[in-house]
């Protein structure tokens, strides 16, 4: 009773993870269901492994998924302060969430067997779309094909600001040389999601056609990505 006469009951005590139920707990559900069972926010709970004081990683990571629409897409779109907003993140969880996010893209991005083969500017954005579309900063890379169309290198050129990048054209061509490759694409993406290609774009798309044209390379397309769809200069007659 409080010193006003009236009852009062003390919070609920937050269980931990070993207190809640087996279902209710990712890694004996992954054991005894298999990890195709764990919902998104339990996968990503199992990657930051603990908590803290009253404040289980299981909250921690329902909170993360509910806040990005249950996609880890909206989660990589999250600057490092936005993540440090939700109690429980600090520098340590922030960073092994950027990491598993990394692997996801390297994963994504990864083929076995043949080297893949560029066909018309869909496969472009298949590729890339993991590399760099979820980037905050605007990146510009180059793939470099062999004769067959295969993508035998992909390169990071410049990283930029949120609305623009520097754009090396010395640093493509010379890697190009150097791995012998016949054919080169660009691409890189606009933070804001917005597709249409800004001014500069064009002049890069320009300048650089000329470049490849003095040392016979073939200039095959630039590309604007997004994770939701893409731009290609070509396809738009304007290369």
């Amino acid at each position: 009773m409080s010193d006003t006469g009236e009852y009062r009951s003390d919070p609920p005590r937050v269980l931990t993870v070993k207190e809640r139920s087996e279902d209710d707990r990712p890694r004996e559900k992954a054991a005894k269901y298999g990890v195709q069972s764990l919902t998104n926010s339990e996968c990503l709970a199992i990657m930051l492994r603990s908590g803290r004081p009253g404040r289980p990683v299981t909250d921690i990571a329902r909170d993360l998924m509910e806040l990005n629409n249950n996609l880890f897409i909206n989660l990589a779109n999250m600057s490092d302060r936005q993540l440090k907003d939700v109690y429980g993140i600090g520098d340590v969880k922030v960073l092994e969430i950027r990491t598993m996010l990394e692997i996801m893209k390297r994963y994504a991005g990864e083929t076995i067997g043949e080297l893949p083969r560029i066909r018309q500017s869909s496969d472009v954005h298949a590729i890339m779309r993991w590399v760099n579309a979820t980037s905050p900063y605007e990146e510009m890379w180059a793939l470099l094909l062999n004769n067959s169309n295969q993508v035998i290198r992909k390169v990071k050129v410049s990283e930029g600001s949120s609305t623009s990048t520097i754009f090396d054209a010395k640093k493509i061509l010379k890697e190009a040389l150097l791995c012998n490759a016949i054919g080169i694409i660009l691409c890189h993406n606009h933070p804001s999601g917005v597709l249409q290609p800004s001014g500069p774009d064009q002049s890069i798309t320009e300048s650089f056609g000329r470049a490849c044209k003095t040392l016979d390379l073939r200039f095959l397309d630039h590309i604007i990505v997004s994770t939701e769809g893409f731009y290609s200069f070509r396809d738009q007659g304007r290369l």
